[in-house]
């Protein structure tokens, strides 16, 4: 059965582009016409529209429940506006969480006139009390879940930190990271019934677990919501149907490396297989399978291992470990991310560039050696545009990687750029460009003074894919970047 959610009074972009009565009357002169997207909470028109909505959507989906939002509202445009001000002073408010609760009252008048339930995010809890039977769905923490539970309101259990599946799983993965990692052994460890925090009879007002995934930023590529999801979702159904007393991590990994990811390779999904766990001491390499059985295949040459690449055995003794590689394969054409070594260097450099700055992320932040810092464009890009590093000493190094994007997703890459090298930081030669994935590699072959990326209006790399090719040169004049890191292999 599926849910339908229409997200009030935040989050509505979609609905503010086509019925701007909805919003309050002030204009926030520092966003884009678009982003003013919170309903007035005083305006009967606004109620109107959305009774409008609801009945509609109620009349399409036969699920009991609308999810009607209630996250992450900008609340300055209530203590702005003319209405919604004289609404908080007819009401008595004293601050904005109470209009929020006062618009909340007014929704679930909507949804019961719709002959429907609501549910909605944590949020909605704030600013005072709820309809009775409004279903929360607790996702910044444990507190509002367990709030309402005490008062007798069903409540949804899914914090971030255990079930939010865009979180990345690893460091070394792509994914967000806001509620921190959330490893498959992590999200299994999460009982929902808060057994030190909620009695027996608040225990019977959870209803469940729910594993959440935000699409947004896995675009590209197309598998990568099954990556993300699987075999997270598992651990999601174990929680929700197994009696928490008889589940056992040991016991779910046992089954999940025996049966079940046979089980979703053969449904045809793209589940993560994990990767081998790899150490260097004493002159010796060692790759550590991740499951009993695992095929784990090596390059030497810092190279992807691909299914004809040497079969790993047993320690292999280097005195350059971070020449090789080494990946999990479940199939022959399916397997884990490449893993190694990792020596970078971290070299003295000044960082500048032409394209205005987001105030919070500077470009002097690529020098800060901290993968999880970027800088921001506050611009779109124009053709022309550099980022130029330059080093203190030239730079021997075996090779320069340049990431963009959000860090660990695919979203504000670079997607029209060269980049190029200098020898004595004033002579340049054109040395690579960004692929697909808005990352460029540099191989050096001599020790470089600077290196710099020069914004272009046309992608000039060959291989493009369907979705880069039909962009062209509109895309990029639209294009806010994110440059994540400059990585220095030694």
């Amino acid at each position: 059965m599926i849910m339908p959610e229409i997200e009030v009074p935040g989050h509505s972009r979609a609905v503010a582009a086509a019925y701007p009565e909805i919003l309050c009357d002030y204009i926030d002169p520092g966003k884009h016409e678009l982003s003013q997207n919170s309903w007035c909470a005083a305006n009967e028109r606004g109620y109107e529209i959305l009774g409008d909505i609801l009945q509609e959507v109620a009349g399409l989906f036969p699920c009991p429940y609308i999810h009607i939002g209630g996250d992450e509202v900008e609340m300055e445009y209530w203590e702005n506006c003319r209405r919604c001000t004289g609404l908080m002073k007819e009401k008595h408010f004293e601050k904005p969480a109470e209009v929020q609760n006062y618009f909340i009252h007014r929704v679930a008048e909507l949804v019961e006139a719709a002959g429907k339930k609501m549910g909605g995010w944590s949020e909605i809890m704030d600013g005072g009390e709820l309809p009775s039977g409004t279903v929360v769905f607790s996702w910044i923490g444990l507190d509002h879940g367990i709030a309402a539970a005490r008062k007798g309101l069903p409540v949804v259990m899914m914090p971030g930190e255990y079930c939010y599946f865009d979180m990345g799983q690893t460091p070394l993965e792509r994914g967000h990271y806001w509620a921190g990692m959330v490893p498959t052994e992590k999200a299994y460890a999460f009982n929902p019934l808060i057994p030190d925090s909620l009695k027996p009879a608040e225990r019977k007002n959870v209803l469940g677990v729910e594993g959440a995934i935000w699409s947004e930023m896995m675009d590209r590529p197309a598998w990568h919501c099954e990556y993300q999801m699987f075999p997270r979702l598992c651990v999601t159904a174990e929680i929700g149907w197994t009696p928490q007393e008889q589940r056992e991590w040991t016991d779910f990994k046992g089954r999940l490396d025996r049966s079940h990811y046979m089980r979703l390779y053969q449904k045809g999904i793209r589940f993560r297989v994990p990767f081998p766990e790899v150490t260097y001491q004493n002159g010796v390499l060692t790759a550590a399978a991740p499951y009993s059985g695992a095929v784990i295949r090596y390059t030497a040459d810092g190279n992807e291992p691909t299914c004809f690449s040497p079969l790993y055995t047993g320690e292999i003794k280097t005195e350059q470990p971070e020449n090789y590689r080494f990946k999990t394969f479940f199939t022959p054409h399916w397997g884990s991310i490449a893993v190694g070594i990792e020596k970078y260097l971290h070299p003295e450099m000044k960082v500048t560039t032409t394209i205005d700055a987001h105030p919070k992320c500077p470009a002097q932040l690529l020098a800060d050696g901290n993968e999880k810092t970027f800088f921001r464009s506050n611009r779109r890009v124009k053709d022309g545009d550099t980022v130029l590093f330059e080093f203190e000493k030239p730079l021997d190094c075996r090779k320069i990687t340049i990431k963009s994007g959000a860090y660990q997703t695919s979203h504000y890459i670079i997607t029209h750029a060269i980049v190029e090298i200098s020898t004595d930081g004033e002579r340049f030669m054109r040395s690579g460009w960004f692929d697909a994935e808005g990352d460029s590699e540099v191989i050096c072959t001599v020790p470089i003074k600077a290196l710099r990326i020069v914004f272009t209006s046309i992608r000039r790399t060959i291989g493009f894919t369907g979705f880069e090719d039909r962009v062209g040169k509109r895309k990029f004049e639209k294009q806010s970047v994110f440059v994540e890191n400059i990585v220095l292999s030694s």
